[in-house]
Order: C-alpha cells, then structure tokens, then sequence
C-alpha cells in the first residue's frame, strides 16, 4: 500500500500547478477552533504541502460566571463560516486567507457542501451544502489567480451530506476549464433525505448538470469511482429508518442498482466519516455507528474509533481495517502525506460525541496516524509541535464494535463442532462469514444450504459469526471449546 500511496502522491504533487504565496498580508494562527463539516483540498506550494480548507460550521459557545466563581456554559451558537483556511503540513503553520485578507471578500458562508477538486491546475469547485445566498450556485475557487467565480445555477442549493466523486483531467490550454465528470447523490434537502443523483460533466465550455432519480435516500454516505470499470460505488450512511448496510452502484449505461459485497473484514457501516478519496480507494476514519452511549442526561451515537480503507476494481469492492483505538471524529474531511516514507493520516476538529439531549461535543484537537510506524500523536498548539507517540493502537482488533446488536441464536454454545442458527421467519441467509479475535474471515459460505456450519479443526477461542441475507446483515457470537 505504501509504494502505491507514493505512486499516487508523487504523481498528485509533480502535476500540480504551483500558486504564488497569497498570504504575504495574512496573520500567522493557531487551528481554528469550533468548526466542522468544512472540505478541504490539497495543494503543493514550493518544498511544503498544503491544505485548503473553506467554509464549515462554525461554534460559538455563550456562558456565565456564578456567585461562587464557576463559569457555565449555555450554548452554542452555530452558523456557516466564509473563512478559508491553509494549513502547512511540514511547518504546522496556521494562515487564515479569508476573510482576513480582503481579496476573498467574494466567497460566500457555507458549510456541508462538497468541494471537488482538479489536482493538476489548482481549481476547486464547491457543490451544494448551505450557502447563505440563497441560491443553487456551483462555485470555483481559482487558486493560481485568487480567483472565485459562480460557474452555474442548480439545486444543489442546500443539499448537505451527500456522497460525491469526481475524475477530472486538466485541458491542454490552461485558460480552458478541466474535463471529466462527477456524480453525487443524495444527501438532506430541507430536512428530507434525498434520493437524487447528480451526473456532472465537465467540458471546456463549462458544466452540465444532469438530475436522475434513484430508488434509494442516503445521507452521510461516500461514494468511490472505479475506473477500471467505470462504476460509482456508494457506501454506508443512512436511510431515512437508520443506518444504510447496503452497496450501491451507478452507471451511465446500467444506471442506479445493487452493489457487490465488500471481500474482507467486515467495516462497520458509519455517518459522517472523516473521508479522503485517493485514485479508487476510500479512507474512512470514525463517522458515527449505531451503537448507543448512555449518560444522565439521555443517549447518544457512538463515533467510531477505527480507520478502515475500501477500494474497488474490477466492479469489486475490496476492504481493511488500517487501525482502531484511534480518536473519535465525525463531520471532517481526513488529509494524508508521505514524510521520509511514514505514511501520514490527519484530522483537524470535527465531533466527537453526539447526545440526543442536544449536547454535541465539537473537538479543536489536530491528530496524525502514522500508518507506517502505528502510532498517534495529538498537536499542542501551545509548543507548536506533535505530542509524545502513542503506540496502543490496535490493528488487528475485530472490526466489529462491543456494543454491537447479536440478533442470531446459535447452539450448541459453547460448541466443538457443528453450529445451527436460526434467522426470523421470511429472512433468508445469503453468505455466512466466520471471523476471530484478531478480525480475520476464516470461513466464508456463499448461498449456505441449510443453517449450519462446522467449526471442527479450529482453535479453541471466540469467533463472530455474520450472516448476510436479503435485508440486513445478522450476527452472532460464539465460543469455540476443544473437542472432548
């Protein structure tokens, strides 16, 4: 994996047109603090990398001071941001280009929008979210000439959390517009989940945007282009009656179907997932998963902890699970650099933790995953430098949360031998996976004939057992003893 990261990072940076420093008059910050659902690009600029980050939400917290001295917080006020933001990943400089510096005074609020960007030239095109113009404009933000135009008119016009993918390719005459095409789908409009689907074509002359309808509403969800087949793959998110533990497929030709199952460990299905999109694979780290938290003050959404990475080829889609432990992040775009061969992940702000008392925990901590070396660190903005390394991460932990719903009887259980299930009434089993403590498959039944599997020759030990059928998957929990 990390010779085809360096592969692709050196392609993405070597082909990239430089822009001139634009921040000569910008302020020198920290973070900034009490944002998400912000996009963020990535550029090369001189020896440095960089990342592009416009727009989000944006938290105020109001309090007071008691009579005893205790200050009380009361409440967030959150409303669209129109900052854009350049974090520098070799010197961890901070530089707030807009709207400190009055040349961007043209870039609208918004936040939950979708910027798509064409690596070869610079150019970034922001789609839907909330715009506080209240209009359905797609914009483009020039960075070479500091540039941001209103290419067209949609609806795109408060569409947030949908999926988007993008292949774009840079014209040979560089005043023309890059070509190539993108598609997005669903997402909240006005409070409903939307089952749209927009086809986008770029062309030299401009956009054309085409609406198809699907059969499917989703949200928080993300989507992966393969170009070996030309196919758009959808994964995770939410319906409007829960999570989403479907695949889904689109194509100009075959249009909006089933997907193919993912091969691999089995990757929770999540919302609002830290993503980064690189050639055909999705990196997804967090998002929020089913499983429920409890405190006095009511209930909430577990935000995942793991870091997981789905590729498709070929029309197949092909998983792992890179780390868990990690910390828990959602409603954040996840960036990635290569430093003296360490492959590294990062996430700035974000949610950790979501209650349904309202109370919604909005982190300001920057963190690196060092895939290569397996370890974290979290950036203290007071020394200006990366923590001490934190090394408990656990890459080989069952991808399968604790708190995670088993809904399949199995007996015996303990068992040495043959196991039974038994699915709900009209319910019936697809495939059967088998998997360890350490989250890898070792048994795998495609279209089982009867409700049964056979565990003898495996080790004593727990095993998960995940049956797949035609609405959902089901699982099981099992503990394998020696024969006697």
């Amino acid at each position: 994996m990390n010779r085809t990261l360096h592969y692709v990072f050196t392609c993405l940076f070597v082909a990239v047109l430089l822009f001139p420093t634009v921040e000569s008059q910008a302020q020198q910050l920290e973070a900034p603090k009490d944002f998400y659902a912000f996009s963020t690009s990535y550029l090369k600029e001189g020896d440095d990398h960089v990342a592009i980050m416009i727009g989000g939400f944006k938290a105020k917290q109001y309090s007071f001071t008691d009579e005893y001295g205790v200050v009380h917080y009361e409440y967030f006020d959150i409303d669209r941001s129109n900052e854009i933001w350049k974090y520098k990943y070799r010197t961890h400089e901070w530089v707030q280009l807009k709207p400190y510096d009055e040349s961007w005074l043209k870039v609208p609020p918004m936040a939950g929008h979708q910027a798509i960007q064409n690596q070869k030239d610079g150019y970034i095109y922001c789609f839907g979210g909330r715009s506080a113009n209240g209009d359905s404009s797609v914009y483009m933000l020039n960075m070479q000439k500091r540039e941001w135009r209103q290419l067209c008119f949609h609806k795109f016009y408060n569409h947030e959390k949908t999926a988007a993918a993008a292949d774009l390719r840079a014209s040979a005459n560089p005043d023309l517009l890059p070509t190539g095409k993108a598609v997005f789908h669903g997402g909240i409009h006005d409070g409903i989940v939307s089952n749209e689907l927009y086809e986008v074509t770029f062309t030299e002359d401009g956009i054309d945007i085409q609406s198809k309808t699907t059969p499917r509403a989703l949200y928080g969800h993300s989507a992966i282009y393969d170009n070996s087949a030309d196919v758009w793959h959808f994964w995770g998110g939410k319906t409007e009656n829960g999570f989403n533990y479907e695949n889904f497929t689109y194509s100009s030709a075959a249009g909006f179907g089933w997907g193919p199952q993912i091969q691999g460990p089995f990757v929770m299905p999540r919302e609002g997932g830290a993503t980064l999109l690189l050639d055909n694979s999705l990196y997804v780290w967090g998002g929020r998963s089913y499983s429920p938290l409890r405190k006095s003050a009511g209930d909430g959404e577990e935000i995942r902890t793991d870091l997981c990475v789905i590729t498709a080829k070929d029309g197949q889609l092909y998983s792992k699970i890179l780390a868990t432990n990690l910390p828990p992040v959602s409603e954040v775009p996840l960036s990635v650099d290569i430093v003296d061969g360490d492959t590294l992940f990062y996430v700035f702000g974000g949610i950790s933790t979501i209650w349904t008392d309202g109370d919604t925990s909005i982190s300001n901590n920057v963190y690196r995953y060092n895939m290569t070396k397996s370890i974290i660190q979290q950036y203290d903005t007071t020394t200006s430098q990366w923590g001490d390394p934190q090394t408990s991460v656990d890459e080989e932990h069952f991808p399968v949360s604790h708190e995670l719903q088993l809904d399949v009887p199995v007996w015996p259980n303990p068992a040495a031998g043959v196991v039974s299930y038994q699915l709900q009434e009209g319910i019936k089993a697809k495939s059967v996976k088998i998997y360890n403590q350490l989250g890898q498959m070792v048994l795998h039944i495609n279209n089982p004939h009867d409700n049964r599997f056979d565990l003898n020759g495996y080790a004593p030990g727990i095993y998960f057992v995940r049956v797949d059928t035609n609405t959902r998957p089901c699982f099981a929990r099992i503990v394998k003893i020696s024969q006697r």
